[in-house]
């Protein structure tokens, strides 16, 4: 027999929509449940149509309290009547949709080691007619099983996890605790901090199966916001938070929960025409942003071995590019990395990944849109465990001492990035595009460790695919721009500079493809849009007039090159030629 499910139906004067809330439970498809409903004395017909409506029915189990004990010890007085190894709190103006338990559960079945299974949400009037669902900025379009670190994401916006769309493991809350009192409208939201606070798994299914009723009398409606109290409660979390040891595994985002607090203070502001805070109250945020963003400001470079390298891999191409990528991630020698592989390609990788000797490093995503380069590299950030960043194209390929180099790099300089040496390959594809013949190969193309001062503010000269970087420089400097085709990596390189320079190793640990045409490559595809792309870059970014100077002729000689682009790309010297001209550099040497 499938485990006990406890549905815990808290009520206060809900009479008018108890039966709904308890009929959507016992239409469930799952079959072996409990409804545990605890009155907090409603002073109006909900005892009543209780009694009469369930009062024989064994599957509901009724208890009045003597008195009314509040709303979040309440929801905790019906946990404590739970018979059951899993439990879900179901709202008494909410329902269920008739599979939302079997899909919850289902989950549970299939992944034996999750905590808490949650899904989406309908929103419904008070009429009970849905009209739309939650679209919170940290939800995900897709269903998941423990693919992200849920901290960042739950500290960054309003907790996406609505309490009738989850189910618990009991020996959970039996460990951490149910609702929390002294946050008697956002305990949810605390609760489900505590759960990410505590390294719990979460598993995910984006479309809802249980209905959130928005109506006058909700405990968290307009009122609650308009009064300020939503800011206070927010307050007594951050608080708890501000100096949990948790907080380490935001890697400089640490702020990220002050800025939400700051948009609901103006939010409150704008809406009511005034300020409702006191001073104590602007004190209490004032000083919260001070210790987030000192520990947000903590970085020690010193101990980049123990930390992990999260590497987003975008596929947009061939399975065998992206499995060569990462057969090269599989054999560094330094060993704490995870891969995240966003993929938007025409041939899924999911099932192929599930044999790669790597596998249990791998974080697979299903791209549910297509997005811009920078927008793919946001998105896989998203997934990312680790204290450094590094990106990894598909048709790149790391030499096996890549990332050591790198870490020597970060303990030896203390900088928040760091990069290596590249060369460039060309190869020529067959018409099956699954091999590849190297034509030539050619190093000093790309930024060494003697590049002339400037460069990096002139010419797309250093590969992304070379560097890692701390989360800290991505929270100083910003994420990639998300709205472009193509010279992302040169914007977020020059954010980076702007910041620190860039040590750069003189071994060359990456290898560049670049194929004869640039067939199916960025620059190829997306040429027509490069000068207006650069033209942009530099209009965003004062310089000295020496540097435009260099600016101009960069220019000019990527303008010569793209009206030659086609001859040119046909021969192996004609593609290093070009890509000379777009990394800013002369034509190094050239090995056959």
């Amino acid at each position: 027999m499938k485990p006990l499910i406890s549905v815990l139906i808290p009520s206060y004067n809900y009479g008018r929509f108890i039966e709904k809330s308890v009929d959507s439970v016992l239409a469930q498809t799952y079959d072996n449940f409990e409804v545990v409903v605890t009155d907090n004395r409603s002073t109006d017909t909900t005892m009543q149509i209780l009694r009469a409506h369930y009062g024989s029915d064994q599957r509901v189990r009724i208890f009045e309290n003597e008195t009314n004990i509040g709303l979040t010890e309440n929801f905790n007085r019906a946990l404590a009547h739970a018979r059951g190894d899993f439990v879900v709190w179901l709202c008494a103006d909410d329902w269920f949709l008739s599979g939302h338990l079997a899909r919850l559960y289902d989950v549970f079945e299939h992944q034996p080691t999750l905590d808490v299974v949650y899904t989406n949400i309908y929103f419904a009037d008070e009429r009970g007619r849905a009209f739309a669902i939650k679209a919170e900025t940290s939800q995900l379009a897709f269903d998941y099983v423990d693919i992200r670190d849920e901290l960042p994401e739950m500290l960054a916006t309003f907790s996406q996890l609505c309490l009738p769309t989850a189910l618990i493991r009991r020996a959970v809350l039996d460990e951490l605790g149910g609702l929390d009192p002294t946050i008697p409208t956002l305990s949810d939201w605390e609760l489900a901090i505590r759960f990410a606070v505590a390294g719990k798994r979460f598993g995910y299914l984006s479309e809802p199966s249980a209905c959130v009723r928005a109506h006058v009398g909700n405990e968290s409606g307009t009122e609650f916001h308009n009064s300020g109290r939503y800011v206070l409660e927010l307050l007594t979390i951050a608080e708890r938070y501000v100096d949990h040891p948790a907080l380490d595994r935001l890697f400089g985002r640490q702020a990220a929960f002050m800025d939400f607090v700051d948009r609901m203070v103006a939010s409150v502001r704008s809406t009511v025409g005034r300020d409702p805070f006191s001073a104590d109250v602007h004190a209490r945020i004032a000083d919260l942003r001070s210790r987030f963003e000192a520990h947000a400001a903590r970085v020690d470079p010193a101990r980049v071995r123990e930390a992990r390298i999260s590497v987003i891999v975008p596929v947009n191409g061939l399975p065998a590019d992206a499995l060569g990528a990462l057969d090269s991630l599989h054999a560094q020698t330094f060993a704490n990395w995870e891969a995240i592989v966003v993929d938007s390609s025409a041939t899924p990788l999911r099932e192929l990944l599930r044999d790669h000797p790597a596998a249990e490093r791998i974080v697979y995503v299903r791209l549910p849109a297509a997005l811009p380069p920078g927008g793919v590299r946001n998105f896989g950030m998203r997934f990312a465990r680790g204290e450094y960043l590094a990106f990894l194209d598909e048709d790149n390929r790391l030499a096996p001492g890549h990332f050591e180099a790198l870490v020597g790099a970060i303990e030896s300089s203390g900088a928040l990035v760091a990069a290596t040496s590249a060369r460039l390959l060309v190869v020529r594809q067959d018409p099956r595009a699954l091999d590849n013949e190297l034509l030539a190969t050619v190093e000093g193309l790309y930024r060494g460790p003697n590049a002339s001062p400037g460069e990096g503010r002139i010419a797309n000269s250093l590969p992304l695919n070379a560097l890692i970087a701390h989360r800290r420089a991505f929270v100083t400097a910003g994420a990639f721009n998300g709205s472009v085709s193509l010279l992302e990596d040169f914007d977020q390189i020059m954010r980076f500079e702007a910041i620190a320079a860039i040590p750069v190793l003189a071994d060359a640990t990456l290898d560049i493809y670049a194929r004869i045409g640039l067939v199916g490559q960025t620059l190829g595809q997306m040429r027509a849009f490069y000068l207006p792309t650069l033209d942009a870059l530099y209009a965003s970014r004062d310089v000295e007039p020496a540097i435009a100077r260099e600016r101009a002729r960069h220019r000019a000689r990527i303008e010569s090159a793209l009206a030659q682009f086609t001859a040119s790309t046909g021969t192996p010297a004609g593609v290093v030629a070009l890509l000379a001209v777009f990394a800013g550099r002369e034509v190094p040497g050239t090995a056959n």
